[in-house]
């Protein structure tokens, strides 16, 4: 039954990009999580992300150099964003307001 809400929930996506050229993450990880039963969301993306770059990978449209100058800095700016609550005085968000 899941493979068939999988198949279903793909070619529901597949066609509504075909109507309006874009979205299809917004669209995907919601069926995914909701209409499927994918544990969490994280995954739900994961697996979106990867299916889309393993289709543009096949079709020889990878800037791999470029993707990897954005995931070294992605990844050096998360480390860097969830360090900066520890050097506040609080546990709380670096945007809002922490206790005196």
């Amino acid at each position: 039954m899941t493979d068939l809400l999988s198949s279903l929930s793909g070619a529901l996506v597949g066609f509504i990009l075909a109507l309006v050229g874009g979205g299809g993450p917004v669209l995907a990880v919601p069926l995914l999580v909701y209409g499927v039963g994918v544990s969490s969301a994280h995954v739900a993306i994961g697996t979106s992300a990867l299916a889309n770059l393993v289709g543009h990978a096949c079709g020889g449209t990878v800037q791999w150099c470029r993707g990897l100058i954005f995931a070294a800095a992605d990844g050096r700016t998360g480390r860097a964003s969830t360090s900066l609550p520890r050097f506040r005085r609080g546990h709380g968000s670096p945007w809002l307001p922490g206790p005196a």
